[in-house]
């Protein structure tokens, strides 16, 4: 018993695979190294631990241990994954055994890559029975032992596996199938094609490949063969012959051993004028030009190495033609030999339509050239003679020359190639167009000795030596602004693609002329605008849309010191003084928003040395794309000076007016006093003397006897009234008194009802009954006004009706006479010495007051006064 247990644990010990004795609990009671080993614990670690601890806690879950199915002696074997001490699991056997005593021996042995194994073995006999290959293998002596889903059905097993058994050479027809089993066993390989036989006995063409199977020592064991049915292939080779002689491109099939063309089609002959039998007998290069044969032979070569070649090459015809073609070739296998393919495609209308492009081409890349060239040229001279030097590279004429219209719409030589002086001095002038020509068409003549519209000058043009002419209109923007002119030695038809060629150049080069024309304007322009706008002495500007400077000129900086630099990009209000900023943003803000599209005020900025200067400012908005507000534009103006003036002329027009205002108190007092005397002594005196003529009259007796001295007593009487009512009138007109006494509505309804009667006028007068309460100086100045105006109304209106309106409205009193008389145009009036109506406003103005004077030819006149007493 002893011995038997040394030797059991000697097992134990030195098997390499894991060995556990355990408890039907799990625990663990004794173990090997290889456990320890390939679970990665320690002897001490090991001891440790349950059985249990050993799987994943998911997998007994699923699947727990069984111990009680297990009998005495009986071995159970179980697939499961075992954990190792790092956290990963392997796929184990597990061969558990219970022993006498009750314990379980358990064997683990680690089977993960067997599981790879069987896997792909299983994965590759599902493949080569999925697989639409036909696929068997044989012994040496070709009895089959296998065959897939696929060769049975290709040889019509009806059901399951009937070829297992046969031998290949009964499924084959002729010899090939032994040439086949030879060839292999003497190369281990072999591939072609040959003739089955079903089991029903009907035959089909397959492709097949073959080759010896070794054993483990590497000594023949079987014959595996692959087939494929052909039957379909066969038919689409035949009909892809059929294809390949009706295409109408040329096909060939070179044969890379004999260096000839062993298949081709009939294309091939109806170009070459070869036949059959000639073509089979030629050599690939004989039916290649010589100047393309070793190009044809590198591509050979390369399709051969690369797979693919292409080139462009000429087949040289029976009676020598050439004929250009594009030949792909493609390296492919034929059975057992490779050969090269070749297709080629009649590129003759391509090569016809490539050489008119290339030329076509090569003018445009001139023309691009030329046109580039010409949008970068500085003078016009430039222009001209680039135009020249393209024209005679596209055109390749003799001669060519570009004339424009002067001034006086006279055709003029700009420049010219190949012209004489004398030449050009006699064509000078000549057109076929008139300056006013619109849309000009070219003119073109292939024969100046044919045309009669150059007969007056054909002597000259013979002498030049000139036989064909174009004239080609440049024109820009719809003005016609002169001529190309090409010239030819002899008779030149010219094509549709010059004209055009000629016309396109001429429209780029009469571009870049007006252009040019127009640059050198708007330069000359922009200096005149730049000239004005740096040597103005005011101030031109630009904001953006807040207000901030964009633009300055130089008078910035003179009139208020500041340098342009440090001023841009600084809001204007940053230079107002700070009483007129809310004004003037208020202003900006109005223009900016478009509430109105123009602003003009004055106001007042600080210079830089702190000095104020008055600016009037005109402003207008600036506008962009769409009416997109970009800002203000305009003028600053210095009125420092003019304010100055105005404060000058404002305070000698105070003093003036005061001076005014002075003498007519002063002349108003004289009226008064002179008024008063003429009243007080000279009528008292005229009256004494009256009343002292009367009382003489009484005393003296004068009858009949002394008629001519009652007469004179009666003239000198007569006389003496007169003088009293002069007298009387001249006190009232200087000064009535009763202005003073009665007040001014009595003295205006006395005064108009007297100037009615004398006047033969119909008069009417409006008023309240009251009288007004006014100063002594405002009651004089209406009465003078009113006096003028009546005045002026006999001397001038013609009138028959005179009305006057004396009122109160609020605060002011309101007089108006107003006329039905011819009227005047008060425009014709404004400026002249017209001291009367001047008097009448400036009487108004020392009152405080306003005067107006309202008069349409034929309509009448009104003249009409409001002041406010104070």
């Amino acid at each position: 018993m002893s011995d038997f247990r040394e030797k059991y644990e000697s097992l134990i010990r030195l098997a390499s695979d894991g060995c556990i004795i355990y408890e039907p609990g799990g625990k663990i009671l004794e173990f090997n190294e290889g456990a320890c080993f390939h679970l990665g614990y320690t002897p001490e670690e090991f001891s440790q631990l349950s059985l249990l601890d050993l799987f994943p806690e998911e997998d007994l879950k699923k699947r727990p241990l069984r111990f009680d199915l297990l009998q005495n002696g009986q071995p159970e074997i179980d697939y499961r994954r075992i954990r190792r001490k790092d956290g990963g699991a392997y796929l184990i056997e597990l061969n558990s055994m219970k022993l006498a005593d009750g314990n379980i021996m358990a064997l683990a042995t680690d089977i993960t890559e067997k599981s790879k194994i069987r896997k792909e073995l299983s994965m590759k006999e599902h493949a080569i029975e999925s697989s639409i290959s036909g696929m068997g293998i044989t012994d040496l002596d070709g009895t089959i032992i296998y065959a897939n889903r696929a060769l049975c059905g290709m040889w019509g097993c009806s059901g399951g596996n009937q070829l297992l058994g046969r031998n290949v050479r009964d499924l084959f027809e002729g010899e090939q199938v032994f040439e086949s089993l030879a060839a292999i066993r003497d190369r281990g390989i072999e591939y072609g094609e040959c003739t089955a036989r079903r089991l029903n006995g009907s035959l089909f063409p397959v492709a097949f490949s073959a080759n010896i199977v070794p054993d483990g020592k590497n000594r023949p064991a079987y014959l595996f063969g692959s087939f494929i049915d052909i039957t379909e292939q066969k038919k689409t080779l035949y009909l892809s012959e059929q294809i390949i002689d009706s295409l109408p491109v040329i096909f060939f099939m070179y044969d890379l051993e004999q260096g000839r063309i062993s298949r081709w089609n009939t294309r091939v002959g109806e170009i070459t004028g070869y036949s059959q039998q000639e073509i089979r007998e030629m050599k690939y290069s004989e039916l290649i030009c010589e100047k393309d044969r070793t190009l044809a032979l590198q591509e050979l070569r390369k399709a051969v190495r690369e797979g693919k070649g292409e080139a462009e090459v000429s087949l040289v015809g029976k009676d020598g033609t050439l004929h250009p073609f594009y030949f792909t070739a493609y390296l492919i296998r034929l059975g057992d030999k490779e050969v090269v393919i070749a297709n080629g495609m009649d590129i003759s209308e391509r090569k016809a339509a490539e050489e008119k492009l290339r030329t076509r081409y090569q003018q445009l890349q001139l023309l691009v050239s030329l046109t580039d060239a010409v949008s970068k040229a500085n003078r016009l001279e430039d222009i001209y003679n680039l135009a020249l030097n393209g024209l005679l590279s596209t055109i390749r004429a003799d001669r060519v020359s570009v004339l424009l219209f002067d001034e006086s719409g006279i055709m003029q030589f700009k420049a010219s190639h190949g012209l004489s002086d004398a030449y050009k001095i006699a064509a000078a002038g000549h057109s076929p167009w008139k300056p006013e020509a619109i849309h000009p068409s070219p003119i073109f003549v292939p024969d100046a000795q044919q045309d009669e519209s150059l007969k007056e000058l054909l002597p000259v043009i013979q002498k030049e030596g000139i036989r064909a002419l174009g004239f080609i209109p440049l024109v820009y923007m719809n003005r016609l602004l002169g001529k190309f002119m090409v010239y030819f030695n002899g008779v030149h038809h010219f094509t549709g693609e010059e004209s055009q060629l000629l016309q396109t150049i001429a429209t780029e080069v009469a571009f870049a002329i007006g252009e040019k024309e127009n640059e050198i304007a708007l330069r000359k322009s922009e200096q005149q605008y730049r000239d004005v706008v740096d040597n103005t002495r005011e101030i031109i500007f630009q904001t953006d849309a807040q207000g901030h400077w964009t633009f300055l000129n130089p008078a910035w900086t003179e009139i208020l010191g500041y340098t342009v630099k440090e001023s841009i990009g600084r809001h204007f209000s940053d230079f107002v003084i700070p009483g007129d900023r809310p004004g003037s943003e208020e202003k900006f803000r109005a223009l900016l928003s478009q509430e109105t599209p123009y602003i003009r005020y004055e106001l007042r900025f600080t210079s830089k040395e702190e000095r104020i200067c008055w600016i009037e400012v005109n402003a207008r908005l600036l506008s962009g794309p769409e009416d997109q507000v970009m800002g203000a534009t305009g003028i600053l103006t210095d009125i420092t000076e003019r304010k100055k003036n105005e404060q000058a002329i404002g305070e000698t027009a105070r003093q003036l007016r005061e001076l005014s205002a002075h003498l007519q108190d002063i002349r108003e007092e004289e009226r008064t006093a002179i008024a008063r005397e003429i009243h007080d002594e000279l009528g008292q005196q005229l009256t004494v003397l009256k009343i002292d003529f009367s009382w003489l009259e009484s005393r003296l007796s004068l009858g009949d006897n002394n008629k001519l001295l009652a007469d004179k007593f009666s003239d000198i009487s007569d006389l003496l009234d007169r003088a009293v009512k002069t007298v009387r009138r001249m006190s009232t007109s200087l000064r009535p008194s009763m202005l003073d006494d009665l007040g001014l509505v009595a003295t205006i309804d006395w005064y108009l009802a007297d100037f009615g009667r004398r006047a033969n006028l119909k008069t009417e007068f409006i008023h309240s009954s009251e009288e007004f309460e006014m100063p002594d100086k405002m009651r004089t100045a209406l009465f003078r006004i009113f006096q003028e105006s009546v005045t002026n109304v006999i001397r001038h209106a013609e009138a028959t009706t005179v009305v006057v309106e004396l009122k109160r409205e609020g605060a002011y009193i309101r007089l108006s006479i107003k006329d039905n008389g011819k009227g005047f145009d008060t425009r014709s009036v404004s400026g002249k010495r017209t001291l009367g109506l001047l008097g009448m406003k400036e009487r108004s103005l020392l009152m405080g007051g306003e005067c107006s004077i309202e008069s349409i030819p034929g309509m009448g006149t009104t003249v009409s006064v409001q002041m406010k007493p104070q």
